[in-house]
């Protein structure tokens, strides 16, 4: 890929007129087990919900026939908090993006909550929890459309060696509704850096390649 940038200054105010360039590689890997939902056990994913039997795996994919989704099918969702998620090892220093795509089926305009959650923990495995960092990327009803992928960019605090990654779902005033998760991705998210330090643009490139 090539970065674009133009009419720059850098942190001390140096003018960086004209148009740099940059090359660069994308060489992310998603550190999710079953992030399509091809397993129809979902045996990979941890759920919490109030019934036994609200959060399952269902055939139906935006992009593939040979994979699915994952469903959260309720009449009475209404007050009501549903959980997938899974417990990563994390590095100090380094930040992570968490991503997915979804669709609402509902009645009401303000129900479900769906968010993006990552938990950071002290302990491997996901023990003594110390932040966490939510993110609300639809609600209510998406007229049958799945939404476009969502961001949530987040750095572990310094001692964490774990964290619990995923969607919450929280059924607000909406009792009957059916939301569709899939292509769940969590990925280290750095690319490259560069603070333009100085006026230093000795990585850019003052053309196209």
């Amino acid at each position: 890929y090539v970065l674009m940038v133009c009419d720059l200054q850098d942190p001390i105010g140096n003018q960086m007129a004209g148009l740099w360039t940059r090359e660069f590689a994308v060489n992310a890997t998603n550190l999710l087990d079953d992030p399509n939902f091809d397993d129809a056990s979902m045996t990979m994913w941890d759920t919490e919900s109030p019934g036994g039997s609200d959060i399952q795996w269902g055939p139906t994919d935006p992009s593939s026939e040979t994979s699915g989704v994952a469903v959260i099918d309720t009449e009475n969702g209404g007050g009501e908090i549903y959980e997938l998620t899974q417990c990563i090892e994390v590095f100090e220093g380094r930040p992570y993006g968490l991503s997915g795509i979804s669709k609402i089926e509902s009645t009401e305009a303000d129900g479900p909550i769906l968010k993006t959650t990552v938990r950071f923990f002290r302990n491997a495995g996901c023990t003594d929890l110390l932040e966490y960092i939510d993110a609300v990327v639809a609600q209510g009803d998406t007229a049958g459309l799945w939404g476009s992928r969502r961001h949530l960019s987040s750095r572990p605090p310094v001692d964490a060696l774990s964290a619990r990654v995923g969607f919450v779902v929280e059924g607000g005033s909406a009792d009957d509704f059916s939301l569709y998760l899939d292509e769940a991705a969590f990925f280290e998210d750095l690319i490259l850096v560069d603070g333009f330090e100085t006026g230093d643009v000795s990585w850019w490139s003052s053309s196209l390649p």
